[in-house]
């Protein structure tokens, strides 16, 4: 059978992951260990080529065993558990394989860097749990089409889409008041932006420098509902 090699910090209410690996396409972490609730992801977590971090391991298997040791490098599907709070910094940073992760809405920050160099990606849900999204979270995801930011977060980070060559749309909820600088520089394919709000509030948003992206793109205002096709195809 393959294994998930985990990599963990034991706390008195719960389980930080330091390190998880696998040599297989996909990986289930679990919602508890010794009845504990997995809540974070510590920085690097699924980060290919990085060294083990000092801490308790535990395995778990998860199907047959290829022949590759456990590295991420073939990793493309990742489910992470409900009882999750927390994703670090660089936590699946170069996991160049991934095309798919499901983050479930008990998370609340998403950590600087957290998914850059993830090329694959091609779609992520951001929860409305998550308040949070670090600068240059979504760096260099070069096939991810569109994204929804949730109405709990008020500040998109610097960098935090930079260099999406793929990205098509964006929707944005009017509880946004910041953009940050270059937060969509060289997503030369943006095209539309749709905005949970009115023109108003919309020029109200402080946007940073080396945005040309966003603001050059067209801006659909919309104070009540959601949008259908946000890659304007339809």
């Amino acid at each position: 059978e393959s294994e998930l090699l985990l990599t963990v910090k034991r706390k008195a209410d719960s389980i930080v992951i330091l390190r998880a690996l696998s040599a297989d396409k996909s990986a289930v972490l679990p919602e508890t260990l010794w009845g504990l609730p997995v809540t974070e992801l510590e920085h690097h977590a699924f980060a290919p080529n990085r060294p083990m971090t000092e801490g308790e391991t535990v395995r778990i298997a998860c199907g047959p065993m290829p022949a590759e040791q456990p590295d991420n490098s073939r990793l493309e599907d990742v489910a992470l558990p409900s009882t999750l709070r927390r994703i670090g910094n660089y936590a699946f940073y170069n996991c160049t394989a991934l095309t798919s992760i499901t983050i479930p809405d008990s998370v609340t920050s998403i950590g600087n860097s957290a998914f850059y160099w993830c090329v694959y990606l091609t779609g992520i849900t951001i929860p409305d749990s998550v308040t949070s999204i670090g600068d240059s979270a979504f760096t260099c995801c070069d096939s991810l089409t569109s994204i929804t930011i949730p109405d709990s977060v008020t500040s998109i980070s610097n960098y935090a889409f930079y260099c999406c060559k793929s990205l098509t749309g964006i929707t944005i909820p009017d509880s946004v008041i910041s953009i940050g600088s270059s937060a969509f520089l060289e997503c030369d394919k943006l095209k539309n932006v749709y905005f949970i709000g009115t023109e108003e509030q919309w020029n109200k948003i402080c946007i940073g420098s080396q945005n040309s992206s966003l603001t050059s793109a067209t801006i659909h205002f919309k104070p009540e509902g959601v949008y259908g096709d946000i890659n304007g195809d339809g």
